[in-house]
């Protein structure tokens, strides 16, 4: 259960910082949008023809927090990705690499997704966030989850006779056999890579899956060449 309870602790830090915390309103400009904010202006002067996404608690926009939304491209290995920087007025001026004594939670994120055409806007819904994984854990993780979700007979190669029997993956299992038909809706939100004490836990990934108002959390790791699940839980919204 301990890793569980870091998986758990990771998460919480870590994924909402990645999609937004919590309450948050966010709103994306364009350079040449009508309605742009004096402040966004200013961003846009030091970085033209980038979107700038703006987000900030309800009735709070003066501690709004901004971010650039740097253009899609393709890795060495094909998988399309883009980042988003965040941008911080720093001595006047406004900056995506702040000095190095400036404490901030804020870091680039990464979102990447499978396609052999042109890499699609930012704005295609099928980019999956990520958290310090290369292209080729994210293609074996994504590969894991159609093995994983395709219907087929669940063996070892996805996950032990310990891990099959546990209630959190006969849920799964059941949820996925019972919601078939609606299977496309069914996609990991986000794959991360997390060591939460290296010299007592060794490294380990996550495989966050979303349908409607529940999620699962896979954890998995490298066995042999091949992802295996280790441990799954349940999240409820």
């Amino acid at each position: 259960m301990a890793l569980w309870a870091t998986a758990l602790s990771f998460w919480l830090a870590v994924g909402p910082a990645q999609a937004g915390v919590s309450g948050e309103l966010c709103h994306v400009y364009n350079e040449h949008d009508s309605d742009v904010p004096p402040e966004i202006r200013e961003i846009f002067a030091q970085n033209p023809n980038i979107p700038v996404r703006a987000c900030a608690l309800p009735g709070d926009w003066a501690n709004a927090t901004y971010r650039l939304i740097l253009p899609p491209f393709r890795g060495d290995l094909g998988v399309c990705q883009y980042v988003t920087s965040p941008v911080v007025r720093e001595n006047g001026a406004w900056t995506y690499r702040p000095s190095s004594d400036r404490l901030t939670v804020q870091r680039d994120t990464v979102r990447m997704m499978a396609s052999e055409e042109e890499c699609p806007s930012y704005t295609d819904r099928r980019y999956v966030v990520t958290n310090d994984i290369s292209e080729g854990l994210f293609m074996a993780a994504m590969r894991f989850w159609e093995r994983m979700s395709s219907g087929d007979t669940v063996d070892a190669s996805i996950a032990s006779s310990e891990v099959q029997s546990t209630p959190g993956f006969k849920t799964l299992m059941a949820a996925l056999e019972t919601d078939r038909q609606k299977q496309h809706s069914w996609k990991p939100a986000s794959i991360s890579r997390f060591a939460p004490d290296p010299i007592r836990e060794p490294i380990h990934y996550s495989i966050q899956v979303n349908v409607s108002k529940q999620g699962w959390l896979l954890i998995v790791d490298f066995i042999d060449g091949d992802l295996r699940l280790l441990e799954v839980h349940s999240i409820i919204y």
